[in-house]
């Protein structure tokens, strides 16, 4: 028995080991590819070498020797692929929409150099092994060659499981290739044929006259089985990614440290302190020229450090260049950009003050107003002084605005998502955190910052976080957490249903509507306003920017709720207040968009009419429901030389959308019509 059964384990632990392997070498920083790929290829070229060796020997030591060798052949083609030395001439999504022989011919151009190295690997195997006895390493390879092919066409056709996660992050190009779907007419046969290919196989491997061809058949059959095991993967419930845990762990971030510094948060010094006298000056001088100096004669050079990083992203075509701008007040989208000591001028179509009340005529009466009445500055944290009747009333209109009993402000929504979420896990200890997988990175930055568990669920996918939901005990506290517009895609969240899943596991939940306020609802209450579903979210975090067109952001939920964030979150307790001009400005717009339909209805036809163009031209807008208009591009370098044409022929300015605000190969250029602009605009 031991004859199968050996050859059986040997061959399972090294395709399990290899596949961890080439996951965990994928996952590291993109600088060390070159160093996996020279060592993968000395490992390849010894492994042709024994497969040429191992041919000509039937001994038990030849069969595993040949088996082995086919396995690292094989792996070699895996590895040049996710690390996206060896995929093809197509490094960019797919259009969405698009569908049939198009998107297959698609596909097939985003594969074709991975698909053509396999050929060439395979005629080479055929040469090396051609008459020789012992062929279990062409054969081993053949095997792997078919459940690659038919897992491949299976995602591709739709399956439920489409294993995206993992696809290392510079490969997010290949997603808009896998399809989701229960399962697909080829599924049936592909498990039919592996079965009975897999049966055929162990009746070869329990009639061999040899142990060396029962050892051989027997790698064979596993190989068969795994095959059979990993099309069943595709469709059933089953946590596939648990198998390497420990391979796909390169891809998981450092922790973040949230200890807190000694004492109460606080710097203290002596109120009593002296002013410093010329001594103490000339002191403190000679201790930082000898510090400099140091740093200068030690063997670590930062500023090396720095530039080297700098000219990683360089390299990839993904340093950001800020355009030095200066918009004319009440002729926005206009204005004017400073380059080489001159100006000249352009038009905005990049901007996120969405609803133009940056420029309304009432928002700049108030700020001018404010500061005429109280002055430029806060004066202090909301604590210390820095709590004047605009933060007040601005609250009150804000928790009005989302029917909620109170509301919190903060300097911007990005800190509100980042202390809210942190502090919610502290408050609520063993709190699991549901996200979505393409929340924006403050909620993301929040939710470690707290350090309690979190679980991604897939893109507004309700049965995937039902799934993860029903995975805890009732008694486990919950935090649903998602955005209701996606920023970068258009995408809108499925609130209600969501609600349900919440109401249905006994979640909190807390939504994100940053690109919704003031755009979406009969009182710019956002998109759960338009949707009726407000009165079902626990926590809303929104922006005074944006829509809103200040500065600043918050949080609106129970009382009870906000004052424990007041209380606890260092976020909002040690910084200083949003500055009283600021708070009256938003107080304004609130205020007006409360009680007019104008500014929201203008900007829904814009936003549409913006799309219809663009498709009209046949350009590849990203289809959404929403406000944002997305035209793909899927190459940084192409992305960025498409935005400086536009500003350099037709004075249009356009930001680059590249990595990390969107994953690689998803780069894009983000239109933002306002309506303030028009069509000759």
């Amino acid at each position: 028995m031991a004859a199968y059964v050996l050859p059986a384990f040997y061959a399972l632990f090294l395709w399990w080991f290899s596949t961890g392997a080439i996951l965990y070498l994928d996952g590291l920083p993109r600088r060390t590819f070159k160093w996996s790929m020279i060592g993968a290829a000395a490992v390849t070229a010894g492994a042709f070498y024994g497969l040429d060796q191992s041919s000509d020997d039937s001994s038990i030591g030849g069969t595993y020797a040949a088996f082995t060798c086919g396995l690292l052949i094989w792996a070699w083609q895996q590895i040049s692929f996710y690390t996206g030395y060896l995929t093809g001439p197509r490094k960019v999504m797919c259009r969405e929409g698009c569908s049939g022989w198009p998107h297959f011919g698609h596909a097939l151009q985003a594969n074709l150099y991975h698909e053509t190295s396999i050929a060439l690997s395979l005629g080479l195997c055929l040469v090396l092994t051609w008459g020789a006895p012992n062929q279990i390493g062409l054969w081993t390879f053949l095997i792997l060659w078919w459940m690659h092919e038919s897992a491949r066409l299976n995602v591709f056709l739709g399956v439920r499981n489409v294993t995206e996660e993992f696809l290392p992050e510079h490969m997010a190009f290949l997603k808009s290739f896998l399809n989701k779907k229960p399962m697909n007419l080829l599924f049936p046969f592909s498990v039919t044929v592996s079965t009975l290919a897999t049966m055929w196989v162990a009746q070869l491997a329990w009639a061999a006259p040899t142990q060396a061809e029962a050892a051989g058949f027997s790698f064979l059959t596993a190989l068969m089985a795994l095959a059979v095991l990993e099309h069943w993967f595709l469709v059933l419930p089953l946590p596939a990614e648990r198998l390497w845990d420990w391979g796909l762990s390169s891809r998981q971030p450092a922790p973040d440290s949230d200890a807190p510094p000694p004492g109460d948060g606080h710097h203290r010094r002596s109120d009593t302190a002296s002013a410093p006298n010329l001594q103490t000056i000339k002191h403190k001088n000679g201790q930082r020229t000898a510090a400099a100096n140091a740093r200068r004669e030690a063997s670590m050079d930062y500023n090396r450090i720095f530039d080297d990083r700098l000219g990683q992203i360089h390299a990839e075509g993904r340093y950001r260049v800020f355009a030095d701008l200066k918009r004319r007040c009440g002729a926005y989208p206009q204005a004017d950009q400073f380059a080489d000591g001159q100006a000249r001028p352009v038009t905005v179509w990049c901007s996120n003050d969405y609803l133009g009340m940056s420029q309304h005529p009432l928002v700049r009466a108030a700020m001018h107003e404010a500061i005429d009445e109280v002055g430029a500055g806060s004066g202090g944290t909301r604590n210390i002084s820095g709590t004047t009747h605009y933060h007040v009333e601005l609250e009150a209109e804000l928790a009005d605005l989302h029917d909620k009993e109170a509301a919190l402000l903060f300097t911007s929504a990005y800190v509100a998502n980042d202390a809210t979420l942190s502090t919610l896990v502290k408050l609520i200890p063993g709190t699991v955190i549901f996200s979505d997988e393409k929340n924006h990175a403050s909620m993301i930055a929040g939710i470690r910052h707290g350090g309690g568990e979190k679980r991604i669920w897939r893109h507004n996918d309700v049965s995937h976080l039902e799934e993860l939901l029903a995975s805890y005990p009732a008694s486990t506290p919950k935090l649903i957490v998602f955005e209701s517009v996606y920023s970068m895609d258009g995408h809108i969240a499925p609130m209600a249903a969501i609600c349900d899943l919440a109401e249905k596991y006994g979640a909190l939940t807390y939504l994100d509507e940053v690109h919704a306020v003031g755009m979406y609802g009969p009182r710019g209450g956002g998109i759960a306003e338009r949707d009726g579903v407000m009165h079902r979210i626990d926590i809303i975090n929104g922006t005074l920017a944006k829509g809103f067109g200040v500065m600043g952001g918050y949080i609106a939920a129970s009382r009870a709720c906000c004052d424990a964030i007041r209380s606890y979150a260092p976020g909002f307790i040690f910084t200083t207040s949003l500055a009283p001009t600021l708070a009256a400005g938003a107080l304004a717009s609130i205020r007006h968009l409360k009680v007019s339909q104008i500014e929201r209805a203008r900007h829904q036809e814009r936003a549409r009419t913006l799309k219809a163009k663009l498709k009209g031209r046949d350009l590849p807008v990203m289809d959404n429901p929403s406000h944002i208009v997305p035209v793909l591009v899927g190459d940084p370098v192409h992305c960025k030389l498409v935005t400086d044409m536009l500003m350099a022929h037709y004075g249009i300015y356009v930001q680059p959308i590249n990595y990390p605000t969107v994953a690689k190969g998803t780069e894009r250029i983000r239109l933002t019509p306002t309506p303030l602009h028009t069509d000759e605009h």
